[in-house]
């Protein structure tokens, strides 16, 4: 009798604090884009203690932009080291295409220091994501 009432009083922990906690699916879920001008990106921005991603902009660059992306050499996998990033109201993130046609970057910022950058190809398995932090 005493292991049915010890295997009842954890029941009832376990379902009490699913009852009070979050949700698992809400911590998985992403968090939505942070809007920022432009001049809001400028800086180094680095992961893992691996070389920065640079953003630089025109000192007259509008909120929208144009912003320059200056890849390190370990994300440089094509044969371009930067891109002119352009804002995608719609989307809420900056983008842009490598001058073949072949790969695309995309930058979201998360937070006002937390960003994501986001390189795809052209073909299947192609892709590749990393969060950045404001250097």
């Amino acid at each position: 009798m005493n292991h049915f009432r010890l295997f009842m009083t954890i029941m009832g922990l376990a379902l009490s604090s699913a009852a009070v906690s979050p949700s698992l699916h809400a911590a998985t879920t992403t968090a939505p884009a942070y809007t920022a001008t432009a001049k809001e990106l400028i800086g180094s921005w680095a992961s893992m203690g691996l070389p920065a991603t640079t953003v630089t902009a025109d000192s007259t660059v509008s909120a929208t932009g144009p912003v320059t992306l200056t890849l390190p050499t370990y994300l440089q996998k094509g044969q371009q080291s930067q891109y002119l990033l352009k804002y995608d109201d719609k989307k809420k993130l900056w983008s842009a295409t490598d001058k073949d046609g072949n790969m695309n970057v995309t930058f979201t910022l998360i937070s006002e220091n937390t960003a994501e950058i986001k390189l795809s190809g052209k073909k299947p398995g192609q892709n590749m994501s990393q969060p950045l932090f404001r250097n």
